[in-house]
C-alpha cells in the first residue's frame, strides 16, 4: 500500500529543511539555493507521522524562469526529499499534490513543466517523451524506464499521469508533455 501523504502549510523551519536537500546528478537543479517561504506558494507534503516528506509549489513560484504566465492555468511544481527518492513515492506524492492544486485552482487547468534534459534523456534512449515515459523516468528513473525495468508503482503512477494529461489542455511549455 502507498504512503498516505497529506498537504499543510510550510512553516519557515520546513523551508530551512528544504533548503538543505541536495539531489544528484542532473537533478542537482532542483537544490534550493535559499529558503523557500510559507508566503510564496509552497505548502508542506508529509507523510502520516507528520513528516516533511516533499513539497508541492503553485503559481509563480512553481513557474520556471523564462515560461510566461498563461491565462486560466495554474502553474504547479513538486519536489520529494532526495533521501526518499527512488521508493516508490512519488506516484502518491504526485497524486496528493495534484488533489490539492484541483482543489485550489478555481477552474484553472493545472499545468507543470518539465525538464528539456529529461526529454532529451528518454529520445536518447529511443524512447518517445509521451507523458507516460516522462512520468516514468521521473519516479522510477531513466535508466530504469530505459531498460524496462521500472517498479509496478511508477508505471502505475506514469499511466495515471498520461491520463491527467489527456484531460488538462496541452500548454505551452519549456518541453511540452503531449
Amino acid at each position: 500500500m502507498p504512503e498516505t501523504f497529506r498537504i499543510r502549510p510550510l512553516t519557515i523551519e520546513d523551508g530551512m529543511d528544504i533548503a538543505m536537500w541536495r539531489y544528484p546528478g542532473p537533478w542537482a537543479v532542483y537544490d534550493a539555493l535559499e529558503a523557500p517561504q510559507p508566503d510564496e506558494g509552497y505548502w508542506a507534503v508529509c507523510d502520516a507521522a507528520g513528516t516533511l516528506t516533499g513539497f508541492c509549489c503553485l503559481g509563480d513560484a512553481a513557474r520556471p524562469v523564462g515560461l510566461d504566465p498563461a491565462p486560466g492555468a495554474l502553474d504547479v511544481a513538486i519536489g520529494i526529499n532526495p533521501e526518499l527518492a527512488g521508493r516508490g513515492l512519488g506516484a502518491e506524492l504526485g497524486r496528493v499534490a495534484v488533489d490539492y492544486a484541483l482543489s485550489v485552482s478555481d477552474g484553472r487547468r493545472l499545468r507543470c513543466a518539465v525538464r528539456e534534459w529529461n526529454e532529451r534523456g528518454l529520445e536518447a534512449a529511443h524512447l518517445p517523451a509521451t507523458p507516460y515515459n516522462i512520468a516514468l523516468a521521473w519516479n522510477g528513473g531513466l535508466s530504469a524506464a530505459t531498460a524496462g525495468t521500472s517498479p509496478l508503482v511508477a508505471r502505475r503512477y506514469a499511466e495515471r499521469a498520461a491520463n491527467l494529461a489527456g484531460v488538462l489542455e496541452p500548454p505551452k511549455l519549456v518541453a511540452d508533455t503531449r
